[in-house]
């Protein structure tokens, strides 16, 4: 079961309950196209650990998410795909989360 979360992606990362993810980049360099816009990220439950896994998965646009728009037409798709699908946590320091 996943959970969504809306982001503004900032300097190539997401801040999701105090994880910094940055985008998988073994298909295509970020190049910084989805700077400051907002997206939709699905979050994955560990039920091992009552937790959640270190993996987002870009959903789309906030406005796909919201029925605004088509779902797979946005920055986020180049030559019709997702190079950025997989976006991978490192731990964020909560003194210094905003």
């Amino acid at each position: 079961m996943a959970t969504i979360a809306v982001r503004t992606v900032r300097n190539g990362t997401v801040r999701i309950k105090g994880r910094r993810f940055s985008p998988e980049t073994h298909h295509e360099p970020y190049d910084g196209r989805l700077d400051n816009l907002r997206f939709a990220f699905a979050l994955y439950r560990d039920y091992e650990t009552g937790g959640w896994k270190p993996l987002a998965a870009l959903w789309g646009t906030e406005a796909a998410y919201r029925g605004q728009e088509p779902q797979m037409q946005g920055p986020e798709v180049v030559d019709g795909s997702l190079p950025w699908y997989f976006w991978h946590a490192e731990q964020v320091d909560a003194s210094t989360s905003p």
